[in-house]
């Protein structure tokens, strides 16, 4: 069973009637050796250009073998994990995703909050609500689909280009960098951790590690932030000798947007140099001030002598229509509860309304249209 489901999964993910080798990639030649298929994006998803929509063509590199690692490989860093979301119509919107990764296979149960749900590479998920198309189409890519869709191509980096200029927006990506040199040792990062000599833009949780065993494993960052590091014994986990060790940023919703663009504009390695502006690992001795010290040698070697580079995170505009989707996605379901509790009647939601009223503050008279709000800003 399990070797049916490996052939199927490669047929799927490199076979030349693949829906994702004959539809995935915009208008480009992939080409291996003596081997070369023409891909192109369907009809719908294409702008009168034959573009597209709202980008050029990436180029992308054919890779026919699976990776020896894991998925999206280069001479340093690789996407583990992408999750995405595309607005407007979920019809238009599925075949989009359809283009990209190959036919979905439906589910008869939902996922993350959508009613329905199918398989792509395998291993992926899609979601999607049809009474609720402003929910669009989220896409989860494990590691384990990505492994299938680098059969297919190498650059990922061309991926996350063509989704950005199809609108996804990105609600999550994991990069990682494997050392397996032995320039990192997990007991002198924890090390490190304990006695203080770092410095990190994770304040609250800068401490924050768990270690198993031979499998240690050290975090930094909350699971729930926006951001979160990860240095492990990848050797242990996959019961293999080492030298292996994994170090794995993971971005969510902001941060997982501004990453994608940072790649996208500086490519796959940038990562190392924003993993760097996120923790640095510091000399035990010298100033007391330890974001003066001289970086530790071996973090150095790592990070490949890169700089630091600080993510463009993008403001937060808050407008009233933000104010409604929240209300509905968020409370509603709770208001009606209590209203179904009371049996319809409606005046304790007039007084919370009134209550409401009461505590406005300038700052949400701004939302407002001009004239609205009696004048009060």
């Amino acid at each position: 069973m399990t070797e049916q489901k490996n052939a199927d999964c490669y047929k799927q993910s490199a076979g030349l009637d693949c829906p994702a080798r004959g539809h995935s990639w915009p208008m480009s030649i992939l080409s291996q050796g003596d081997f070369s298929v023409k891909v192109g994006l369907s009809a719908s998803t294409l702008g009168a250009a034959g573009k597209p929509v709202g980008g050029d063509v990436p180029t992308l590199v054919d890779c026919r073998q699976p990776p020896s690692g894991n998925t999206g490989v280069t001479d340093t860093c690789s996407v583990d994990w992408i999750s995405a979301t595309l607005p407007g119509d979920f019809s238009s919107s599925l075949q989009v995703v359809s283009d990209l990764f190959g036919a979905v296979t439906p589910l008869d149960y939902g996922f993350r909050g959508y009613s329905r749900s199918g398989v792509v590479l395998c291993t992926g998920r899609v979601a999607w609500s049809p009474a609720r198309p402003d929910m669009g189409v989220h896409v989860d890519l494990p590691s384990s689909a990505l492994s299938e869709l680098h059969r297919v191509t190498s650059d990922l980096v061309g991926l996350l280009r063509c989704m950005c200029d199809l609108g996804f927006s990105f609600t999550r990506l994991d990069v990682a960098a494997d050392d397996l040199d032995g320039i990192l040792d997990l007991g002198e990062i924890r090390d490190c951790i304990e006695r203080g000599d770092y410095t990190s833009r994770w304040h609250t949780a800068t401490r924050m590690y768990n270690l198993r065993g031979a499998g240690s494993t050290i975090y930094l960052g909350a699971p729930s932030s926006d951001s979160m590091l990860r240095i492990y014994d990848k050797a242990a986990e996959r019961g293999t000798t080492g030298p292996w060790v994994r170090v794995e940023f993971q971005a969510r919703r902001r941060v997982a947007h501004a990453l994608v663009l940072g790649l996208v504009e500086r490519g796959l390695s940038a990562a190392l140099a924003i993993v760097r502006s996120y923790v640095d690992f510091k000399v035990g001795s010298g100033d007391s001030n330890v974001s003066r010290r001289r970086t530790a040698l071996w973090w150095v070697r790592f990070l490949r002598g890169l700089a630091a580079l600080r993510l463009r995170l993008p403001s937060i505009t808050r407008t009233l229509d933000g104010v409604r989707r929240w209300l509905t996605d968020q409370v509603a379901p709770s208001l009606a509860l209590v209203v179904e509790a009371d049996g319809g009647v409606l005046d304790w939601l007039i007084d919370l309304v009134d209550g409401g009223k009461r505590r406005l503050t300038p700052v949400h008279f701004a939302l407002l249209p001009q004239g609205v709000g009696n004048g009060r800003r």
